[in-house]
């Protein structure tokens, strides 16, 4: 009876969540960047933060345009902001959504023409103090704008450019070298589990798969699952040519509700494999999961990610919650107080197992209410 009532709460909460943030969603996405990209017809999410607008209603035909959102701190706080592309990567326009700047310094920044700066300029220039003069008096600001094109930038040339600087028109799932690994990597994760090998040997092998995930997805590709995954998920956004993302999420899923177990979370996670890394460490380990304490904490994910979930859903943010470190550890993008917790749970990672997988992280907790599904629904 207790897990069926999880269930049923967990879903209630989501359900809610969901309801609530399409009620209080005035503006679509097409009324929201209509000023960006006029000659749009129609505006789809196609991602994190990534929009394809198309000059038809055909969503099928290749894009005419994209809209990325954005942000950087400025000299209060982040600057939130919206870059419209052409088809060949220009910057077209760009509409500030969201400051915490003083008004008056912001005010200043804007009506020097600071934004328009950026007009035509292809997303592959890096843009700099050097080649985007600041605004005398307000640099902070103007280095926060400056930084979150920038990423706005990144973000459009990870996911819509290859590597010719050719826009990626949707004409189906495209099987890349991300793609290939990730399935060979939770294809050698099955066997090495089913395999009947001695102990030791195992565990070789198991290191060696977890060095070969920390280098490939974790430093080449920088690519890991996210709590962004299942909002995104959640709210119906379907990314329209990113096959990674579907099998990421299939990967996971499908082994822990069909065969109970987790290959993701002990051998492909590249954060959780460098926790293990980092274990080995001649150590003093210590297990809070023995005390009091340490079994409140195993509580806590539950709690982070459902709140985490229905904050998204009620504000239709699916990447609000980004912070999964990951980007500060491998990409080394975050603010100070990410660096600092990435920093300490490391440092953990010496004395206590898995910290950040067994105590904080929401992807766990997904996982958790996964099994918790499985062992409901399963044939007795």
């Amino acid at each position: 009876m207790k897990k069926y009532l999880q269930l049923i709460f967990v879903i209630t909460i989501i359900i809610l969540g969901y309801f609530l943030g399409k009620k209080n969603s005035a503006k679509s996405p097409e009324i929201e960047f209509s000023q960006l990209l006029p000659e749009a017809r129609k505006i789809v999410k196609s991602g994190e933060n990534l929009y394809f607008a198309y000059n038809s209603a055909n969503v099928n035909a290749c894009p005419s345009g994209f809209i990325v959102i954005s942000q950087c701190k400025g000299y209060a706080g982040p600057i939130r902001l919206a870059v419209a592309y052409g088809m060949e990567g220009n910057i077209k326009n760009i509409k500030i959504l969201d400051h915490s700047e003083t008004p008056s310094f912001f005010e200043k920044v804007i009506g020097s023409g600071f934004v328009g700066k950026f007009s035509d300029r292809h997303y592959s220039t890096q843009n700099s103090s050097d080649n985007v003069e600041t605004i005398t008096g307000a640099t902070l600001t103007s280095d926060g704008i400056v930084g979150a094109v920038n990423r706005a930038n990144q973000n459009l040339s990870k996911n819509v450019f290859d590597e010719n600087n050719r826009p990626v028109c949707y004409n189906g799932l495209r099987v890349g070298a991300k793609e290939i690994v990730l399935m060979v990597l939770f294809l050698l994760s099955g066997v090495l589990y089913y395999a009947p090998l001695r102990r030791t040997r195992k565990t070789n092998l198991r290191l060696i798969l977890q060095l070969v995930a920390l280098l490939l997805l974790g430093i080449i590709f920088t690519e890991m699952l996210s709590i962004t995954h299942f909002n995104t998920l959640l709210m119906g956004y379907f990314p329209a040519n990113q096959l990674f993302w579907y099998l990421l999420l299939a990967l996971f899923g499908i082994p822990i509700l069909i065969l109970g177990i987790n290959p993701y979370f002990f051998n492909i996670c590249p954060f959780g494999n460098l926790q293990d890394l980092l274990a080995r460490i001649p150590a003093k380990k210590y297990n809070p999961s023995t005390t009091k304490a340490g079994k409140l904490l195993r509580v806590l994910p539950g709690i982070l990610t459902l709140g985490i979930i229905f904050y998204a859903l009620l504000n239709r943010k699916p990447g609000f919650f980004g912070h999964e470190i990951f980007s500060t550890v491998f990409q080394l993008q975050g603010s100070i107080y990410l660096f600092f917790v990435a920093g300490f749970v490391m440092i953990v990672a010496i004395f206590v197992r898995r910290p950040w997988c067994r105590y904080l992280c929401p992807v766990g907790a997904v996982g958790r209410f996964l099994v918790l599904i499985r062992s409901i629904f399963r044939k007795k």
